[in-house]
């Protein structure tokens, strides 16, 4: 699984976590949400 970066290297300042079976969602400080997923149903 690739894991999201940003332009200071992997998450960082993130404040909350959800995550599911194909799923995975991060909230970070700034307010913005990084979010993973399978979509291997086209779910998205």
């Amino acid at each position: 699984m690739n894991i999201p970066k940003d332009s200071t290297g992997f998450l960082n300042r993130v404040i909350a976590i959800s995550a599911g079976n194909h799923h995975s969602l991060a909230l970070k400080v700034d307010g913005s949400v990084w979010a993973w997923v399978s979509n291997s149903n086209g779910q998205l």
